[in-house]
């Protein structure tokens, strides 16, 4: 593969090639997973006492919707896991909504957050009065929707949408200066979970199609660092992400005690090794944003 059939799923290019498992788009430069299958994974662990103190990142998505809108208005989280961001956000807005498909995920936030979830947007827009909609996020979302979901779930927002709504995007830079260097190692590289690698154009290309354009780009440090930083730990070990998913997912089932301290050691090494160039490629990130590991975009309705 790709066959002489296959087309780029943002642009309709027929310019494919294989790369790491996915297939780049050549015009676009977009990659997709040729066979793409829902995940379904909980980055934030629904423990309630880990959602009383916001975090570096909370910091950053907060302030940057905060940024562009001030109170009275009605906001959509599409892929909000457990409600992390909704919980924090929720007292500067009018009314907030999340679209969520992880069971685990929707019973949380019902119950201990009573935050407003739906599994789907059809549902989500009735319980609105089908009214518009000032402001959608996607944080780290997209990458993981498979490709008719995703332009359907486009379509359904621009349907609630005027002049004034916001849509603000986070996802990773497969053009980024982080996958240039780490490959498959890269943090957010995370291959089948990310059923997407977007492009700073084949972002703009894919929102283009229902009517949005970009408005501003913000960086992240928060993201960015991050992600050089684990990246670099992902080099010494063994396990790809091991580190992030002992810290963030505390998702190592199945490790004895030595492979777990082995792979800690390692991990651990290699990110204080990266410690100092991760300052630097991050810096170099914010001169160069079309090359950071992750882009935020705010979308204004043309």
């Amino acid at each position: 593969f790709p066959s002489h059939d296959m087309r780029c799923v943002v642009c309709g290019s027929s310019s494919l090639r294989e790369e790491v498992g996915y297939l780049r788009c050549v015009d676009c430069r977009h990659m997709s997973l040729l066979r793409q299958a829902q995940t379904y994974i909980v980055n934030d662990p629904p423990e309630l006492k880990l959602f009383e103190k916001m975090d570096i990142r909370d910091r950053f998505q907060v302030g940057t919707v905060s940024s562009f809108f001030d109170s009275d208005k009605v906001l959509v989280d599409i892929g909000c896991g457990p409600g992390r961001f909704l919980n924090f956000v929720r007292k500067g807005f009018r009314n907030v909504f999340g679209l969520e498909v992880t069971k685990e995920c929707l019973d949380f936030a019902r119950s201990e957050l009573s935050l407003k979830l739906f599994e789907n947007f059809r549902d989500l827009r009735v319980a609105m009065g089908n009214g518009k909609v000032d402001i959608f996020t996607a944080w780290h979302s997209l990458e993981h929707i498979p490709s008719e979901s995703l332009s359907e779930i486009l379509n359904l927002t621009s349907e609630a949408s005027d002049s004034s709504t916001r849509f603000i995007v986070c996802v990773p830079n497969s053009l980024s200066y982080q996958f240039l260097i780490f490959g498959r190692k890269w943090l957010y590289f995370d291959r089948p979970n990310h059923l997407h690698q977007f492009s700073p154009r084949s972002l703009c290309l894919l929102f283009a199609k229902d009517g949005w354009e970009p408005e501003r780009e913000v960086f992240s440090f928060a993201y960015n660092f991050f992600g050089n930083c684990l990246s670099f730990g992902n080099i010494f070990s063994t396990r790809t992400n091991f580190l992030y998913q002992f810290l963030k997912r505390k998702n190592v089932d199945g490790l004895n005690q030595w492979v777990l301290i082995k792979e800690l050691v390692f991990a651990s090494l290699g990110l204080c090794i990266g410690l100092i160039p991760s300052i630097i490629l991050t810096l170099v990130e914010r001169l160069n944003m079309n090359r950071a590991g992750v882009m935020t975009v705010c979308f204004k309705k043309r």
